[in-house]
């Protein structure tokens, strides 16, 4: 019968590392919108985001719930 390995200090505490979260399914165009997003400088990044901003601004508070609900 092999030998089991050895417990870990941090197995023994209950400090195991966690499991990491699984990643969110994209939607085609949402995965080619995050791969146009990653092509951007950082000034560029900044600007997108400032301009999402003041689109989201814009909307009602209730499509913004319904938009992200789904």
């Amino acid at each position: 019968m092999p030998a089991s390995p050895a417990p870990t200090w941090s197995g023994l505490l209950g400090n195991a590392p966690a499991q990491p979260a699984a990643a969110p399914t994209l939607a085609p165009a949402e995965a080619a919108a995050l791969k146009k997003y990653r092509q951007l400088t950082p000034a560029g990044r900044s600007q997108l985001d400032t301009y999402l901003d003041f689109l989201l601004s814009q909307e009602p508070a209730s499509a913004i719930k319904r938009k992200t609900a789904t």
